[in-house]
């Protein structure tokens, strides 16, 4: 099993990875790059970024991420 702290992930940007505290502008609300997020998503998106970093699954774009999912998802 592999435990990825969620330390600063719900402040991480999930365009340009840049850790901004004040995108959440609201409870809930996370904007940043000019687009706005769910600040729940920021953080899910972001721990699942440090999980494929952490077990090797690197990804060279950022949002290739749910590519990546999918691929997981099938060897199982």
């Amino acid at each position: 099993m592999v435990k990825v702290p969620e330390k600063s992930t719900s402040t991480t940007c999930p365009v340009c990875g840049k850790r901004v505290k004040k995108a959440r502008v609201y409870r809930g609300l996370f904007v940043h790059c000019g687009k706005s997020f769910n600040a729940d998503l920021v953080g899910a998106y972001n721990i699942l970024q440090r999980y494929l970093r952490e077990t090797g699954l690197v990804l060279p774009v950022r949002s290739g991420v749910v590519g990546a999912l999918a691929r997981l998802m099938q060897r199982k």
